[in-house]
């Protein structure tokens, strides 16, 4: 698994463990800076825009273990999105 899926897997499994949405935990943008910096120690965690001290107490050490034992990610531009259903109603 790369660091942003398993970033996502650990967004979507906090957020869901205390009933709110997944941007709560972290924003898009977050994620993508933290897998741009790839942080090796809180403080380095710490310097990436959007990270304060609250996320730091309390998913520093979830995120910077997902961060040494993921694989890279592939830039975000090469991520697939997902394709929109264009069914139109038959008439």
């Amino acid at each position: 698994m790369d660091v942003r899926e398993a970033l996502k897997k650990f967004r979507t499994e906090t957020a869901r463990a205390i009933q709110k949405p997944p941007y709560i935990i972290f924003s898009n943008a977050v994620m993508e800076a933290i897998i741009a910096a790839r942080p090796k120690t809180s403080q380095q965690l710490l310097a990436v825009k959007g990270v304060g001290p609250k996320m730091l107490s309390d998913y520093g050490a979830q995120i910077l273990k997902l961060c040494a034992t993921s694989s890279p990610a592939a830039p975000a531009a090469l991520v697939p999105k997902p394709q929109a259903s264009n069914k139109r109603a038959a008439t």
